[in-house]
C-alpha cells in the first residue's frame, strides 16, 4: 500500500505541474494575433496526450497493486489453512462470477474436503461451482434451481462448511492453556548471566541452565532463588534445574577485596609493593606492606596510568607491629 500511495502522489504532482505549465503559457500567448497560436495548440495537444498516458498508467498501477494485495492475502491464508488448527467463516452470499476473498475461503474449504482441485484465485467460476455441486451431493443437501448445480452458495452448504471449519472453543482453550512458566533472571552490579537478565518462558518440566558471569574485579557470591530454582547449588556459578513453577533467580556479585597485610613481626617482613598491580613506569601505587602475607588478585591487564612512579628509596620497616615508612625520610 505504501508503494501505491507513493505512486499516486507522484502522479498527482506530475498532473499539477503539467497544469501549471499550461496556465503559465497562457499569458505569454494571449496577445498574439490570430493565426500565431499554432505552437500553443500543439503544446496543449501534447500535454493532453501526456495526461491521457498518465491516467492509463494510474489505472494500470491501481489494478496491479490491488491484484498483488489480494494475491498476498490469499497466499497467507493458504499457508495458514490447516484443518483442525486454523479456522474461518464464509460471511458473504456468493454466486457464479463473484471475485472476492470469501470465494477463496470457499475454494480452500472445498479443497480441504477433497472436492476442489483448482487454483485458489478468489474467482467463482465453473470449477468452483462443480466442486460445490459435488460437495452438496455427497452431503445429501437437496436444493433447487441454481443452488442445486452449485452456481449459488446455498445457506445449507455455507452453514455446513462454516460448522466444519469453526474453531472448537475447547480445543482453542486447551491450545492457549499450554503451561508456560516464567523465570525472572536478574543480577547485581559486578556481573551478568547467561542467558541475559530478563524474564523467560518455559514449558513445565523443561530443563533450565543459567550461568553467573562476574566482571573483572568482582567474584560470584551466590544465587538468590525462589520456586523451582531452589534445586540448584547456591554457590555453583552454573545453576541447572527443572522448572515446575514460576521462579526467580538472582546472581549476586561482590568486589574482590585486596588482601593487603600491614602487620609484621620484624623489618624483614616489610617491603615496598605496588598494590594496584601497575609497574613503576605506569603509575604504580607503592605501599609498605607485609609482602609475604599480602595476596593481590591482579588482573591480566590492569588499568594503569601513563606516568612514571618509581619505587620509593626510603626504608620500609616494622614499627610497633605494623609495616610503615621509616620516620624522618
Amino acid at each position: 500500500m505504501t508503494k501505491k500511495i507513493g505512486l499516486l502522489t507522484f502522479v498527482f504532482i506530475l498532473t499539477f505541474s503539467l497544469t501549471g505549465l499550461v496556465l503559465g503559457m497562457a499569458p505569454e500567448h494571449a496577445q498574439r494575433p490570430q493565426g500565431d497560436d499554432s505552437d500553443v495548440v500543439r503544446r496543449t495537444r501534447g500535454i493532453d496526450q501526456a495526461m491521457e498516458r498518465v491516467r492509463e498508467n494510474l489505472e494500470r498501477i491501481e489494478e496491479e497493486t490491488g491484484r498483488n494485495v489480494r494475491g498476498l492475502e490469499r497466499a497467507i491464508e493458504r499457508l495458514m489453512l490447516r484443518r483442525g488448527d486454523f479456522c474461518y467463516q464464509i460471511e458473504e452470499d456468493l454466486e457464479y462470477g463473484d471475485e472476492e476473498n470469501d470465494v477463496g475461503r470457499l475454494q480452500s474449504m472445498l479443497r480441504e474436503e477433497g472436492f476442489y482441485r483448482g487454483e485458489i484465485d478468489d474467482l467463482y467460476g465453473w470449477s468452483t461451482a462443480e466442486a460445490l455441486y459435488n460437495f452438496q451431493n455427497d452431503n445429501e443437501i437437496e436444493l433447487e434451481g441454481l443452488e442445486r448445480f452449485g452456481f449459488v452458495l446455498s445457506d445449507q452448504a455455507k452453514d455446513l462448511l462454516n460448522e466444519r471449519f469453526e474453531c472448537d472453543p475447547e480445543d482453542e482453550e486447551e491450545e492457549n492453556d499450554i503451561d508456560r512458566l516464567e523465570l525472572l533472571i536478574s543480577s547485581t552490579d559486578g556481573g551478568t548471566t547467561d542467558p541475559d537478565p530478563e524474564t523467560y518462558q518455559y514449558e513445565e518440566g523443561e530443563e533450565v541452565t543459567v550461568e553467573a558471569i562476574p566482571d573483572e574485579g568482582y567474584e560470584f557470591e551466590g544465587w538468590e532463588k525462589r520456586g523451582s530454582a531452589t534445586e540448584c547449588d547456591s554457590e555453583d556459578k552454573k545453576c541447572v534445574f527443572e522448572i515446575k513453577e514460576d521462579s526467580t533467580l538472582a546472581a549476586h556479585f561482590v568486589a574482590v577485596e585486596e588482601d593487603v597485610v600491614y602487620s609484621c613481626e620484624e623489618d624483614a617482613d616489610c617491603q615496598w609493593v605496588s598494590t594496584n598491580c601497575c609497574p613503576e613506569t605506569a603509575g604504580a601505587n607503592w605501599e609498605c606492606v607485609n609482602e609475604a602475607e599480602t595476596e593481590l588478585d591482579c588482573p591480566e591487564n590492569p588499568i594503569c596510568l601513563d606516568v612514571q612512579s618509581p619505587k620509593p628509596t626510603s626504608s620500609c620497616e616494622c614499627a610497633d607491629g605494623e609495616c610503615r615508612e621509616e620516620d624522618g625520610q
